[in-house]
Formats: C-alpha cells, structure tokens, sequence
C-alpha cells in the first residue's frame, strides 16, 4: 500500500495493518490447519457429532458435579439452594447427553443453528469495521454464508443432525481457513 493510500487510515487502522504484516506467517499456518480440520470435519460429519456430543456431556456432569460440591461448600450461603439446582440441571443433562447421545446430537443440531446465526452476524459486523482494509469482504461473504447455513439446517432439522454438525462446521472451518491464507498472501500488498 502507498503511502498516499495510508494517509485516510486511523492510527487503529494502521496498527492492525502493522500486526497483520508482523504476524502473516501465522496467519497463513492457522489459515491451513483450520482448512485440514475442515476437511476432516466433512469426511466424518457423524463422528465429530458423536464426539462434540460427548465431550459437551462430559463437560455438563463435570460443571453439574463442581457446582454442587460449591453449593456445599459454601451451604450458609443464601445461593445455596439455586447453586444445588443449578448443579443438578447439569449433572442431569450431561447424563442424558452421555447416555443418549444421538438425541443429544438433535439438541446440539439446533444450538448449532443458533451458533451459525452469531457467528454470520458477528462476520458481517467485523467486514463493517475493518472495511477500509483490502479483503474485507471476505469476512462479509462468512457472515453471509454462516447465515445460510443456519437456514439449511434450520430447514431439515431433525433429518439434518446426521450430517450438519460435521459437514456445516467443516465448510464453516475451510472458509474460515481461507480468509486466514487470503489475508496473509494479501500481507505485503498492504
């Protein structure tokens, strides 16, 4: 980028533009490894289901387990009552997700939905606020893309959770790995 083309930037503006020449090596290797585990996010869209399942179930009885031995812990509390509840609400449901984990995969299939919907508007969000930068758009285009991808699963919901979560993650972690690489092949035009 030519200086006269610097001078209508923020000192915000050429600061990120400073960090993204500084850093465009790792930029280009996130790029990749997000590209390689979306691929392989795809190829096994029902394991990476099962997987994220069992792990978010893991993670609920473990919390669910934490939050009644704080209740307990601290039992003069007046929170007692609610932090027992609330440790039993996920004992409760990490044990449902570990012991029916295809029903589980429908439930993450819809906070799925709702992750594709944050994610596109946040994409769309941060193309607004770097869009004085080259390549901008690219984000603009995730953003985009995310949202429609919540739709189509939104669309064949319940058949969707046999292949949504990998398959829609996977292309979600490939474009995402480009607009990495994009950014760092663009790094010294900046």
């Amino acid at each position: 980028m030519s200086a006269e083309s610097l001078e209508g930037q923020s000192s915000r503006e050429l600061e990120d533009i400073e960090i993204l020449r500084e850093y465009k090596g790792w930029f280009l290797w996130l790029g990749i490894a997000l590209i390689i585990l979306g691929i392989a996010a795809i190829s096994l869209p029902m394991f990476v289901a099962l997987g994220i399942d069992l792990i978010v179930g893991a993670i609920l009885v473990i919390g669910g387990i934490i939050h009644i031995g704080h209740a307990f812990m601290s039992r003069k509390w007046k929170g007692f009552i609610l932090g027992i509840l609330v440790g039993i609400i996920y004992l409760v449901a990490g044990i449902i997700m570990l012991v029916h984990p295809l029903e589980g995969v429908l439930t993450l299939t819809l906070i799925l939905v709702a992750f594709f919907i944050v994610d596109g508007l946040f994409n769309i969000g941060l193309a607004l606020k770097i869009r004085p930068i080259s390549g901008w758009f690219w984000p603009l285009f995730n953003g985009i893309l995310a949202l429609i991808l919540a739709g189509l699963i939104w669309s064949a919901w319940p058949s969707s959770a046999a292949w949504a979560i990998g398959l829609l993650v996977g292309i979600d972690i490939i474009f995402s790995g480009i607009i990495m690489v994009g950014f760092a092949l663009k790094a010294p035009d900046l």
